[in-house]
């Protein structure tokens, strides 16, 4: 129940986030849209492992977050640089608050967030700025 259990703890985390109005725990399709500002979207994205003795065994779970606000075009710095801003820093926020997973099945949990790329694009009702982030969960597995 790893992953289970790992979507609950992001969104758990994510729900905190007094700024965020909408959380998506999926990839959108094309038929899909954002109809709500701040909106956090996250899902898996891959995973490895690591030795580290003959007993442990390290576990690293990565999933993407995507941190999408709204506006009008005339907006778009302040949307970039002030809103966009102040959603990235409450996330990161909270995150660094809860990096101490704890446990899952008896193994002990750290999450870690990190930045990817950001970007801008213009769509028919607007303009959207988001922030890719990168989410590392490290959990420790013993035999």
């Amino acid at each position: 129940m790893i992953y289970e259990t790992l979507y609950n703890y992001i969104q758990t985390t994510l729900e905190g986030v007094e700024s965020v109005k909408k959380i998506i725990s999926h990839p959108l399709n094309e038929s899909e849209i954002v109809d709500k500002y701040p909106c956090v979207m996250y899902f898996h994205s891959d995973f490895d492992n690591e030795f580290s003795s003959v007993k442990d065994n390290f576990m690293m779970v990565r999933f993407k977050i995507f941190i999408i606000v709204g506006g009008k075009p005339d907006d778009r710095e302040f949307l970039y640089k002030t809103v966009l801003s102040r959603v990235m820093d409450d996330v990161i926020a909270e995150f660094n608050e809860k990096w101490d997973g704890g446990e899952i099945d008896g193994h002990r949990v750290w999450a870690i967030l990190n930045s990817g790329m950001p970007s801008m694009t213009v769509t028919d009702k607007g303009i959207e700025a988001w922030a890719e982030m990168n989410l590392v969960i490290k959990m420790q597995t013993t035999n």
